[in-house]
C-alpha cells in the first residue's frame, strides 16, 4: 500500500487509485477477521483468503469422507458457471440480476478452481 500510495502522489491513475482501495478494503476486512478471533474464537469468514481457506478445509473433507458427493458438487459448480455465463449473455436483462450474476459467476468460478486444485493435489500426492 505504501508504493502505491507513493506511485499515485508522483502520476496519479483511476486504476492506482481504485487498487488502493480495493487494498485498503481487503486490509480492513485482515483486521476485522483478526479482532472477531480474538473476541470470539471464530473467524467471520469475510476476507477471500479466509473464506477460500475454509471452503478448501471443508472440500477436502468431502473428498475423502464421500468422493462421490465431491464429484457431484463437482459437476453442479461446473454447470452453474455454464449457466451464469448463459444469463450474462442474453440480450434481455436488468442491470440488478446482471450484477447478481456475475457476483455468482465469479463465486462459481472461485469454487471451480478451489476444486480442481484439490483433486490436482490428491492425483499426484
Amino acid at each position: 500500500m505504501v508504493e502505491l500510495d507513493r506511485l499515485i502522489d508522483q502520476e496519479p491513475s483511476s486504476d492506482k487509485v481504485s487498487g488502493l482501495a480495493e487494498l485498503r478494503i481487503r486490509n480492513l476486512q485482515c483486521f476485522s477477521e483478526l479482532q472477531t478471533y480474538n473476541d470470539t474464537g471464530k473467524f467471520r469468514l469475510e476476507h477471500p483468503l479466509i473464506r477460500q481457506y475454509s471452503i478448501r478445509y471443508e472440500l477436502q473433507a468431502m473428498l475423502k469422507r464421500n468422493p462421490e458427493q465431491f464429484l457431484e458438487e463437482y459437476r453442479n459448480v461446473s454447470n452453474n458457471v455454464a449457466r451464469y455465463k448463459s444469463f450474462l449473455n442474453r440480450d434481455k436483462k436488468d442491470q440488478k440480476a446482471s450484477e447478481n450474476w456475475k457476483t455468482r459467476l465469479i463465486d462459481h468460478q472461485e469454487k471451480e478452481q478451489l476444486m480442481k486444485e484439490i483433486l490436482s493435489e490428491q492425483t499426484h500426492a
